[in-house]
């Protein structure tokens, strides 16, 4: 799913499931070829996280939104903030491992906070 400024928010910010979102120029090809990674790292995220594209070239003011990157990057935003950030070339395997390390480590804080502000 290519996400635009447009829906962003609403559809990875605000979503209940994280987001892993690759950051990359169409017309670079070794981009063009972490897509095919990218996109088999969604098919291993096992509705634990979505996958979406923005291009940067469409939507340059998509890198600065959160933080300073260039692309290509990979970030994974939980909670309405980036919890995992890879940037330039990547192994799909350690993206894999280190999205699902952060993703487990963001749930343990927010049961925490949550546990913190239960009634007693």
């Amino acid at each position: 799913r290519e996400y635009t400024p447009e829906d962003f928010e609403t559809d990875v910010l605000q979503d209940s499931l994280p987001t892993l979102v690759h950051f990359y120029r169409s017309w670079s090809i070794g981009d063009q070829v972490m897509i095919a990674q990218v996109e088999r790292l969604e098919r291993s995220a096992q509705g634990v996280f979505k996958v979406g594209w923005v291009d940067v070239e469409k939507y340059p003011e998509m890198l600065t939104l959160h933080t300073r990157i260039e692309a290509p990057a990979l970030l994974l935003f939980a909670g309405g903030k980036r919890i995992f950030q890879s940037e330039g070339v990547f192994d799909e395997a350690d993206v894999c491992r280190d999205a699902f390390d952060a993703i487990r480590r963001w749930e343990r804080r927010k049961m925490a906070g949550a546990a913190e502000t239960a009634p007693e």
